[in-house]
């Protein structure tokens, strides 16, 4: 889905740009859409620059209680290795 502002996306949807969040929407079997918000220049190659995925409103809440908790168990794993 292109997106080039906030004020680009359709009605009743939200972007959300967070590190790891695609793994975290198909586990949880939520319907996405990538968001592409612009192009840069590689290799002298225009490709295309994405940043976070588009969902509905309504998983919006879900999907980021979900990644909150997925955060601090990734933080305290990281914790309890660390201490051993």
């Amino acid at each position: 889905m292109e997106l080039w502002s906030e004020k680009c996306l359709p009605s009743g949807t939200v972007h959300i740009n967070l590190p790891r969040i695609v793994p975290l929407a198909k586990k949880l079997e939520i319907d996405f859409a990538p968001a592409m918000v612009g192009y840069e220049i590689r290799n002298r190659k225009t490709v295309p620059v994405f940043e976070g995925i588009v969902v509905c409103k309504e998983y919006e809440s879900l999907l980021l209680e979900v990644y909150i908790i997925f955060i601090s168990v990734q933080k305290l794993e990281f914790l309890l290795k660390w201490n051993e």
